[in-house]
């Protein structure tokens, strides 16, 4: 055996981010873009979210991105890089790196927690203790119907439930409601 610790489980990448629209429209960076500009950061944003970084020179992100170098040196202006930060030969995003970060601390909070509440159980299970079965009797009556398939004449004592009997026999032997409906309004 190896003194090494266990390697770290990779998590699931995150398949979205959430974007605020009118918070982001609201910049004057973004309020100041033509449509190219826009249409470049977004498609920064997207691939940056994938792969958390981008290339800085112009010429790899048309080739990235499939188009004409010439497209990408037009829009990639003052108010798209305002998105971003260079880190050497790299593009970073710090709006989408904190965010990532954030997912990650939760991530590792709910593992941990899922990790604590196993142990948890582990040590019940060890100690004997019950898995959660009820103990003694539950109050009240275990048996289930349904209230269209009740009638009066199902309750023992009528007189327990406040009822007037003149009343009750009267409800239970009217015409249906439905029928005396059907005749006033033709069929429909």
């Amino acid at each position: 055996m190896t003194d090494e610790p266990p390697k770290k489980k990779k998590l699931k990448d995150q398949p979205y981010y959430t974007n605020y629209s009118a918070n982001f429209i609201a910049q004057r960076h973004y309020r100041l873009m033509s449509f190219e500009e826009r249409g470049l950061l977004w498609t920064m944003y997207n691939d940056y979210w994938v792969n958390q970084d981008l290339p800085s020179n112009p010429q790899e992100l048309a080739r990235i991105f499939g188009v004409n170098s010439a497209i990408i040196e037009n829009a990639l202006t003052v108010n798209v890089l305002h998105y971003f930060s260079a880190d050497g030969d790299k593009l970073k995003c710090p709006e989408l790196d904190g965010y990532l970060q954030n997912i990650e601390i939760k991530r590792t909070a709910q593992s941990e927690g899922g990790k604590i509440g196993a142990e948890r159980k582990k040590e019940k299970n060890a100690k004997g203790e019950p898995k959660g079965i009820p103990e003694g009797q539950p109050e009240g009556s275990l048996n289930q119907f349904n209230s269209t398939q009740l009638n009066s004449t199902q309750f023992s004592n009528k007189g327990e439930l406040g009822l007037d009997e003149e009343w009750l026999n009267e409800f239970e032997n009217a015409k249906p409601i439905s029928s005396d409906y059907e005749k006033q309004s033709n069929g429909y």
